[in-house]
């Protein structure tokens, strides 16, 4: 499966299965973007995991990817972090010393 279809097929099931916010646990639906935990251009690798990707509102997805001082404010910070380190450790670490 391409990138393409992959983000197309994984929000869509999302949708329908979680269609929760992964940085605020507010309810998002058809809005959500497809945030990746570890950033596509970090890992093309982790690109197409399921466990490194969610649903997110806009404005957490860019706490979470432009102000990770900020981050720490989001109500699901906690659990993403644990699966950010859980896929890799290094680029968690890399995370939480920009958080402080």
């Amino acid at each position: 499966m391409n990138k393409t279809s992959y983000i197309t097929n994984r929000r869509k099931w999302l949708i329908e299965n979680e269609p929760f916010c992964i940085l605020c646990d507010n309810f998002v639906g058809s809005n959500g973007d497809l945030t990746h935990i570890i950033r596509q251009s970090y890992s093309i690798k982790l690109q197409m995991n399921d466990l490194n990707n969610g649903l997110s509102h806009r404005a957490c997805h860019q706490i979470f990817d432009d102000q990770p001082k900020n981050a720490k404010y989001l109500p699901r910070i906690n659990e993403v972090l644990k699966r950010m380190k859980s896929l890799d450790e290094k680029y968690y670490n890399r995370y939480v010393d920009r958080m402080k």
